[in-house]
């Protein structure tokens, strides 16, 4: 894996050249698994990741740590409050100050809200023994998701938070998107692709239009001439925005929780009215959107043809079936989304350790 500095042109009125996601500004070719992690609009440069042994001719390639200097120093901050996940996530540690036109980390997937769609004139593939893969990325936007029908659920912690939580009413509040940080956690806590789902489907499209390519590709991209694209496989990559979760479990499964180091068991019950208190307590910053089963999955990549359509929040792998998670979340109304501790007095007596 390598990190490089690309250029980003400019459109003929000065704007900067939008393209897709994950285009890093290479006009040769691009290289492997080609990712963007910053877009600088505003003085036209940007940060890749990419792997194999092709570098693109038009490229400066950084080490990881000039990759992280160069972060930190355009939001003025110290390189050890910035991690990059193998999967291309910048991660701040620390709030920093909005920049208009940079791009990066939670801001990076709005570069191309309200942008207009792709056009070119006529898409040709050689053929090939090897596919090649389309990626079209997508945010997946929370909606209400019904909530489960259960007497209790359970939330397994350290002794000293699980008494915080029965005497004081104290809980933490998770955000999706911090369990990317392979740093930070480790083992089955940490999940660098939560909230991810891949669609595909594979085509061969010979002398073929427009109307020949996916749906989901049809709203990114317009083709007025002709298709040729043979032994392809097309991608629809959804990410769930981050959003605050509180993740507890159906199952008091003792000895499973006290290998991931949870000694303590607390009982909620009547969970609807548990959220119903915390939801209220937290109005300021969030909208509930319902708890229900997480559902656990070989893969996150799905063809097309099963018609997949659990939201990529509640999507875990089944490594980690055991824990049976119950996750409640919310959508946030205000960033920055980061977790935080709140005390709720109300939900005391919905709590019991057992």
């Amino acid at each position: 894996m390598f990190y490089f500095k690309f250029k980003i042109p400019k459109m003929p009125d000065g704007s900067p050249v939008l393209y897709s996601p994950n285009w890093c500004g290479t006009r040769d070719r691009c290289a492997k698994n080609e990712r963007g992690l910053l877009y600088n609009d505003k003085e036209y440069w940007g940060i890749g990741q990419a792997e194999g042994e092709y570098i693109p001719s038009d490229v400066e390639v950084l080490s990881k740590e000039d990759t992280i200097k160069l972060i930190s120093s355009l939001f003025n901050i110290s390189p050890n409050e910035i991690n990059i996940t193998n999967d291309a996530q910048v991660i701040f540690r620390v709030p920093v100050d909005d920049i208009e036109g940079v791009y990066v980390g939670e801001k990076l997937a709005h570069r191309w809200d309200n942008k207009p769609t792709a056009y070119c004139n006529d898409i040709i593939k050689e053929p090939s023994l090897h596919p090649l893969t389309l990626r079209f990325p997508r945010k997946r936007e929370l909606t209400s998701i019904p909530c489960i029908s259960v007497e209790n659920i359970y939330k397994f912690l350290k002794r000293e938070y699980a008494e915080d939580m029965v005497c004081k009413g104290n809980i933490r509040i998770a955000t999706l998107h911090e369990f990317h940080d392979t740093v930070q956690y480790s083992g089955s806590i940490a999940d660098a692709h939560q909230g991810e789902k891949t669609l595909y489907t594979r085509k061969d499209i010979i002398e073929g239009s427009q109307k020949d390519l996916p749906d989901f590709a049809q709203e990114s991209l317009h083709v007025a001439g002709k298709v040729n694209l043979p032994n392809t496989i097309f991608e629809k990559f959804e990410e769930s925005p981050n959003c605050y979760i509180y993740c507890t479990t159906l199952k008091r499964d003792v000895k499973y929780w006290l290998s991931t180091g949870k000694d303590t068991c607390v009982k909620i019950k009547d969970p609807i009215e548990f959220f119903k208190i915390v939801t209220d307590s937290v109005a300021d910053k969030a909208e509930f959107v319902g708890f229900a089963k997480c559902i656990y999955v070989h893969s996150r990549a799905f063809d097309t043809q099963t018609r997949y359509t659990d939201h990529p929040a509640l999507l875990k792998l089944s490594d980690n079936s055991k824990q049976r998670e119950v996750r409640a979340i919310w959508k946030a109304k205000v960033p920055p989304v980061e977790p935080f501790i709140i005390t709720i007095p109300k939900i005391i007596p919905l709590c019991t350790i057992v």
